[in-house]
């Protein structure tokens, strides 16, 4: 059994701010689909990401060999806030797939960077997002490894005063332990990499707490 690191790529937002911008935070995954006739390694990589009304983000390879695309689907849009107030910031999360063909199952690297993150506390500016592909044959499977799973929500408002716990659903179909942490590395894994107060994260768990109040009851301070 190992242990899969997930990086979180969504930005957690109190709802006492007024947003702005239009980038709310994205997500990838991988699925390994065999060989091609000529030997190459075919994988499917399947990434998400959430917008003020619309926006796109491009992913290129970041180390490692990457292989080729053979064939990227259209952008589709597969949910939207058209349930949330129209004092709300509107948002909607598309979803492209893409097939690599790859001429080793070497591990690999794909990230995408850009602006604007909607306005936040933090003022949190540049954006990065970064995912490793390994496809090596496990030693308890015999398989090819594969890619965590997880559905987190794309977009989650905090009350500001209210502790709250949220678990952020993650899982891995090979059986290994799935860990959650913040990213760390600037201009890596995050732009200034700025962790907000008020919340921990437990990494064993993929488990957010939020703690912070200074007020005496869940309402807004300004």
């Amino acid at each position: 059994m190992a242990s899969t690191g997930l990086v979180l790529l969504q930005l957690l937002l109190l709802v006492s701010l007024v947003s702005a911008s239009h980038f709310f935070g994205g997500s990838s995954t991988f699925t390994y689909k065999g060989r091609n006739p000529d030997g190459t390694f075919r994988v499917v990589i399947r990434n998400r990401e959430t917008f003020d009304s619309w926006g796109s983000l491009y992913w290129s390879c970041y180390s490692g060999n990457c292989g080729y695309t053979s064939y990227s689907s259209p952008r589709t849009m597969i949910d939207s806030s058209t349930n949330s107030p129209q004092y709300n910031r509107q948002w909607s999360e598309f979803e492209t797939v893409e097939t690599r063909n790859l001429y080793s199952d070497t591990p690999f690297e794909m990230g995408a960077a850009s602006c604007c993150w909607v306005y936040n506390r933090y003022y949190g500016w540049d954006w990065r997002l970064k995912t490793l592909v390994d496809l090596g044959i496990r030693s308890d499977t015999h398989q090819p490894n594969r890619s965590p799973e997880i559905a987190i929500l794309p977009v989650m408002r905090v009350p500001e005063n209210c502790p709250r716990t949220y678990r952020l659903p993650s899982f891995d179909p090979d059986g290994d332990r799935v860990r959650c942490r913040y990213g760390t590395i600037s201009y890596v894994e995050c732009a200034s990499c700025i962790q907000p107060s008020g919340f921990h994260l437990d990494q064993d768990t993929c488990t957010l707490h939020y703690y912070y109040n200074r007020c005496k009851s869940c309402s807004y301070c300004i």
